[in-house]
């Protein structure tokens, strides 16, 4: 894998975070999500429009991660989003990091350095 894959694989798994990260805060600040008429308001809300985007431009660079990666080796990694969201929800939304989700993240990062050895 060259530098400017990896570079692009990362940009593609954090953008794909930062994706669900304003997803979480649009939803968050929005209520309980019903199938009704106040679902097209929170989909045009900013920070679900920001995450959306986030989305799209993540898929973007991913569709050039596939073209010069295996996607065998490619997919398992977007696991470290996982791990990022895992520290990054327990800071942002105040969500519970415990010893069992630790313990995931460690075998997620595990299986993914053996994924690269």
């Amino acid at each position: 894998m060259t530098q400017t894959v990896a570079v692009i694989l990362a940009a593609s798994i954090l953008l794909g975070i930062v994706g669900q990260l304003f997803l979480k805060a649009g939803v968050s600040s929005f209520g309980t999500v019903a199938f009704n008429a106040s679902l097209l308001r929170l989909l045009l809300s900013p920070k679900v429009l920001a995450g959306i985007a986030a989305y799209v431009v993540s898929s973007l660079l991913w569709l050039y991660v596939l073209s010069r990666m295996p996607l065998s080796i490619a997919y398992p990694t977007l696991a470290v989003g996982y791990i990022l969201i895992e520290i990054l929800s327990f800071f942002l939304f105040q969500e519970p990091l415990t010893a069992h989700k630790v313990a995931g993240a460690v075998v997620i990062a595990l299986g993914i350095w053996l994924l690269y050895r």
